[in-house]
């Protein structure tokens, strides 16, 4: 009988948890990220006017798909054009770069999740270190699994109903 799945012990960050909605603005939550850079550009005396922050309907190349990654417990949307990576929005997937602007176009990209988004970020929460919470879109969840067990965070695999490799006991 499998074992009841405890609570996550820590949330995997998106943007509606770094970037909440503006006060008194209606603003979508895959633009807040460009919200909250525009009021740090607008503070700089040498950039008084930020850049607008474009519409995302009809204003989207569905073509470009960024799939993101998790870093130290956060999800970020890397940035196809430049180094920048973005918190992306969990309700929202669709991606604009507050640096580079999607190389200056201006055009949403979408952000495409991965499959079994829950399972990676259940088995990240295990985790006690943010720092060891990290994932890319090569590795499945029972191979994090299997690292929190190299981890040392004993019973991942019982907790998430999976089979345990050949040879591999919790002892």
């Amino acid at each position: 009988m499998p074992l009841p799945r405890p609570p996550l012990r820590a949330k995997i960050i998106t943007a509606e948890d770094f970037h909440p909605a503006p006060e008194g603005l209606n603003v979508s939550p895959a633009a807040r990220t460009l919200v909250w850079h525009s009021e740090v550009f607008k503070a700089q005396p040498s950039n008084p006017n930020p850049p607008p922050i474009p519409e995302i309907e009809g204003n989207t190349d569905h073509t470009i798909e960024i799939t993101p990654i998790v870093s130290t417990g956060r999800w970020c949307a890397q940035c196809p054009w430049c180094p920048a990576s973005e918190y992306p929005s969990s309700t929202q997937p669709f991606f604009m770069c507050s640096q580079c602007h999607n190389n200056g176009s201006f055009v949403w990209v979408v952000v495409k999740w991965p499959d079994r988004r829950w399972e990676i970020e259940e088995i990240l929460s295990l985790r006690p270190v943010p720092q060891t919470r990290n994932w890319l879109p090569h590795e499945t969840p029972e191979y994090l699994a299997l690292e929190n067990e190299m981890m040392g965070v004993k019973g991942t695999f019982e907790h998430m109903n999976y089979r345990r490799p050949d040879g591999l006991d919790d002892t």
